[in-house]
């Protein structure tokens, strides 16, 4: 998971560098990118796992399993395997902002997160998309820029190590970079500086707050490691 984890900061700090249009010269600067190239990769329809979803919800919990409250959060859990063992998350889960609106919505299985992932800013614009295999990133992993329209960066992990083409866009939805990975190392990559824009200082501060969230949410990934223990 420290991979993955690691994987998600050099890419939002990436991101940063890209926008404030950093020594391009040096990573074989491009022109302009193709039409394949620039193109993103294609995410399902999002679909909710309940209508207006709120912390008085009732979840589609699994046979087996019971739905709890707990800290901002809807998860189903089923009884441990041993009596003094804490009961795992299993089912369909939902996270909630402080405001009430949703924040990320996914399923657990045997207490790690599985599947397709979706998270949401406090205003309920779409923030992202992780795809998790037994707790680790493990799919399409994307994000994007305020008000959820156009994307911000996209890459690939395998069992939580980079693998494949990793984009960067910048906000008017053009190319900034392209990097292929293999098991989290570079070995392609392609820059186009003349889609650099500079970055405002609305989108400096959005990008520490991405930063900001991103260290919450290792905190919280930590945490339900620990509790797996």
């Amino acid at each position: 998971m420290w991979i993955a984890s690691k994987s998600h900061f050099v890419l939002s700090f990436v991101s940063l560098i890209s926008l404030l249009a950093l020594t391009a010269q040096a990573l074989g600067e491009e022109s302009l990118p193709t039409k394949e190239q620039e193109a993103p990769s294609p995410i399902p329809e999002y679909v909710p796992i309940v209508s207006d979803a709120n912390l008085q919800s009732q979840l589609p919990c699994p046979s087996g399993s019971t739905q709890s409250v707990e800290d901002g959060a809807l998860v189903c859990r089923r009884p441990p395997e041993h009596k003094a063992g804490i009961p795992p998350k299993d089912g369909p889960a939902l996270w909630f902002h402080e405001n009430g609106s949703l924040e990320q919505q996914g399923h657990y299985q045997d207490n790690k997160r599985q599947g397709a992932w979706w998270s949401f800013r406090d205003d309920g614009s779409l923030e992202g998309y992780t795809v998790y295999g037994e707790g680790e990133y493990d799919g399409l992993y994307v994000r994007f820029y305020p008000g959820g329209q156009l994307r911000q960066n996209e890459s690939h992990f395998s069992k939580g190590k980079l693998n494949g083409v990793a984009k960067i866009w910048n906000r008017e939805g053009k190319l900034e970079t392209l990097t292929v990975y293999e098991n989290d190392k570079v070995v392609e990559q392609h820059v186009f500086p003349a889609n650099f824009l500079q970055a405002t200082p609305e989108e400096v501060e959005a990008l520490q707050e991405e930063l900001r969230r991103i260290e919450a949410e290792q905190k919280r990934l930590l945490e339900e490691m620990e509790k797996q223990r």
